[in-house]
């Protein structure tokens, strides 16, 4: 009986809170979830179009060396390059600079038995999706909109959390009633569906939010490091040395490839990848390698990571997936249980459906409160 008066007490608190702040990040909400559903199958619809055939083993292939230094001939210095552990895959490779002096990164489809490209990957609607991400992550205003919409994703928390509050019933015998729906028509049936649906996608949207917040505030990242118990690499921490290669000045990535093999011993696609950046404190570039490998028949998204100071060949990280705590891992795979990607298709399903019924939420809440408080003027009139 206590239980009942407590729990109708907390409803009451929380359906004030769920009803003022939905409605008050209603528009923004409803953007995020939109933008977030179409940035779901970026990856699958880009890689769609830009599949290519498999190629034919046809002798041996060529070294790793050999097909650098043909396509740096021909390029010049190259910024990315992936390795496939299938052999009829292609390499896929970018320069650093393109040719025509465009800033889009450009991918080419290398044949490893000749070295000759097949194909440039052109990524579908690449503007579109980019235009997507700004209006998802800042809607087009930079650092304001940055802060809009990490607020607007802490008021969805509160939301979504109130919401399972006000979904729990009475009694847990109950809870098969807030499961099924039961009605058939009317007030009750757009209820139940509120009710109901909202709870099933408000897992799956709460997900979405806590992983989200990662990108927005950087006291939330803080905490977030904080709660799954992720260690932050100690400053100047050297774990090991890598030989780079360089001519005339410019990184060759055939000898990494053997260097990064050696530490990650496992099969799987090998990437790596070239970055330039100003460092913050002594506004002097500095360029790191990224190398990555996925593991192995794994459903998850997962790789094993070395970062390299390409100066002076100093391992600054060494990340292992099998070696890590939970906490750790779920830091590791945020993006992809942000996104869907975790489990592959069936997640970025079930997350697509989630939006869409994030998406009507507003709608059918909005009508909810319509009726009610039409009703409570209706009985104030007559009473």
């Amino acid at each position: 009986m206590r239980f009942i008066i407590r729990l109708r007490t907390l409803k009451k608190f929380a359906r004030k809170i769920h009803l003022w702040l939905a409605l008050a990040a209603s528009i923004t909400i409803s953007i995020s979830l939109i933008t977030g559903l179409i940035y779901i199958f970026k990856d699958d619809i880009q890689q769609g179009f830009a599949k290519v055939d498999d190629i034919s083993a046809n002798g041996s292939a060529m070294s790793i060396e050999q097909i650098e230094n043909k396509l740096t001939s021909a390029m010049g210095e190259l910024q990315y390059i992936k390795i496939p552990q299938q052999k009829d895959k292609p390499i896929i490779i970018s320069p650093k600079k393109n040719k025509d002096n465009s800033k889009k990164r450009k991918y080419y489809y290398v044949n490893p038995y000749n070295g000759e490209i097949i194909k440039e990957e052109k990524l579908i609607g690449e503007g579109f999706f980019r235009f997507n991400l700004r209006l998802h992550r800042w809607l087009f205003m930079d650092r304001v909109g940055k802060v809009i919409m990490g607020t607007s994703t802490i008021i969805l928390i509160f939301v979504l959390i109130t919401g399972i509050i006000l979904w729990l019933p009475k009694k847990i015998k109950n809870i098969r009633q807030r499961l099924v729906l039961r009605a058939k028509r009317g007030n009750k049936l757009l209820y139940e569906i509120h009710m109901i649906f909202g709870f099933y996608a408000s897992i799956f949207i709460l997900i979405m939010a806590l992983t989200g917040l990662f990108w927005s505030f950087d006291w939330y990242r803080d905490a977030y490091k904080y709660v799954l118990g992720v260690k932050t690499s100690k400053k100047n921490e050297i774990l090991g040395k890598i030989n780079i290669n360089k001519t005339d000045g410019k990184i060759k990535l055939y000898p990494l490839v053997n260097e990064a093999n050696k530490i990650l011993r496992h099969k799987g696609d090998l990437g790596i990848f070239v970055r330039t950046r100003k460092d913050k404190k002594t506004k002097k570039e500095k360029t790191t390698l990224f190398i990555s490998k996925n593991v192995e028949e794994s459903v998850l998204d997962i790789r094993n990571r070395i970062n390299v100071n390409a100066e002076t060949g100093d391992i600054t990280r060494i990340s292992k997936f099998d070696q890590m705590s939970l906490g750790e891992k779920i830091y590791n795979l945020n993006y992809a249980l942000h996104v869907g990607s975790v489990f592959g298709l069936t997640t970025k399903i079930i997350y697509s459906i989630a939006c869409l019924i994030g998406m009507g939420l507003p709608i059918t809440g909005i009508i909810l409160w319509i009726k009610r408080t039409k009703r409570k003027k209706n009985k104030k009139k007559y009473a």
